[in-house]
């Protein structure tokens, strides 16, 4: 199966050197549970990677429990939104 990543730079104020890598070949299902679950279970078939996370603040995963609400929102709801925009109008 081909990979089509797209890598997004979070916006978020302190999180600015964080960068998400989205896995667009994700089932449909995989991204639906994924965005209604705030980077739950279907994580990895969503997820390729996190890069720049800040662990020794918010801890080693960017979606447990000390990490701050408005990346995980963020993260689900915005950059896969914005990562798919960016696939789509990609000419190539």
């Amino acid at each position: 199966m081909a990979s089509i990543q797209r890598t997004i730079q979070c916006p978020l104020p302190g999180l600015e050197a964080v960068a998400v890598t989205y896995n667009l070949m994700a089932s449909a299902d995989q991204i639906e549970t994924f965005t209604g679950s705030l980077g739950g279970e279907e994580r990895p078939a969503c997820i390729i990677s996190v890069s720049g996370w800040p662990d020794k603040e918010f801890g080693s995963d960017p979606f447990g429990g000390g990490a701050p609400l408005a990346f995980r929102v963020w993260a689900v709801q915005r950059g896969l939104q914005q990562a798919v925009k960016e696939f789509v109008a990609d000419p190539n």
